[in-house]
């Protein structure tokens, strides 16, 4: 009988511990810490993502600036370029100028050479006496012009051919040069136009890179400000989840002592 008494109080006792014990280790899987830490784990899943789109996102931001200051470098090297190619167009330009007055020159100067011609014509063979040729010498508005009409009257034939010859070879070679410059303008000027067209294009990359960066860097504070919102939705469920459980430990203490203490009323009423 008293072997019966020991192994009834023996048993209730290990019963009494096994239930306080699996009291308290069952108090975590309730209904409520379940849903908190499903919650726990979406979040973590979704900062995870909010992560990389957040990296992946400071990588294309990071490519875009360099390719916007590779755009600007070369913006920059093409506004300098077609600076070099105004100032050679504005050079070729005073060229033409001296060039056109150049001409202007030379024509007047056989023109005039054309009209003492003709006065010598005139003096020299309507006039043909001394007196008439010394008059024609001294009637000159200066001393170079009766210096030239006496070399007219001296060597009337070679001189004036090969005046008009030098001053015509001289046009020639004016308008030859005149020619050419504006040849080189026409290309300076196709080539400024393809560079122009260049730099517009590169504006509108440039502008088109602008508003790609512009777009990341809101992206990138709105990814900001969904991680932090993430991050503190983590600290609440933790927070709750430590209550709860602090809780449930609360409970499964009280429900122990409970059940400890009808055991203890059992044991001594066997």
């Amino acid at each position: 009988m008293k072997t019966n008494s020991l192994f009834f109080k023996l048993k209730h006792i290990i019963l009494l511990f096994v239930f306080t014990f699996l009291s308290i280790k069952a108090f975590p899987q309730t209904k409520a810490i379940n849903d908190l830490k499903n919650q726990q784990k979406n979040t973590l899943k979704k900062i995870e993502l909010t992560n990389r789109i957040l990296n992946d996102t400071k990588k294309s931001k990071t490519v875009s600036l360099n390719k916007l200051n590779m755009l600007n470098e070369q913006i920059s090297m093409r506004m300098k370029l077609i600076n070099q190619i105004n100032d050679e167009l504005n050079l070729i330009e005073k060229n033409i100028l001296d060039l056109n007055e150049d001409i202007k020159t030379q024509e007047e100067k056989i023109k005039e050479l054309k009209e003492e011609y003709a006065q010598l014509m005139y003096h020299t063979y309507l006039r043909r006496n001394s007196h008439d040729k010394l008059m024609f010498i001294l009637s000159a508005g200066n001393f170079n012009q009766s210096y030239r009409r006496f070399r007219y009257l001296q060597e009337f034939s070679n001189y004036r051919k090969d005046q008009g010859k030098e001053l015509e070879l001289q046009i020639i070679d004016l308008n030859e040069k005149k020619s050419t410059l504006d040849k080189t303008k026409k290309e300076k000027l196709e080539v400024l136009a393809g560079k122009e067209e260049e730099s517009k294009q590169l504006k509108r990359e440039e502008n088109n890179q602008k508003n790609l960066v512009s777009q990341l860097k809101k992206k990138e504070g709105n990814l900001a400000k969904d991680l932090k919102k993430q991050q503190e939705q983590i600290n609440q469920l933790n927070n709750k989840i430590e209550k709860l459980i602090i809780e449930e430990e609360r409970k499964a203490r009280e429900r122990a002592e409970r059940e400890k203490a009808k055991g203890e009323q059992i044991y001594q009423l066997t």
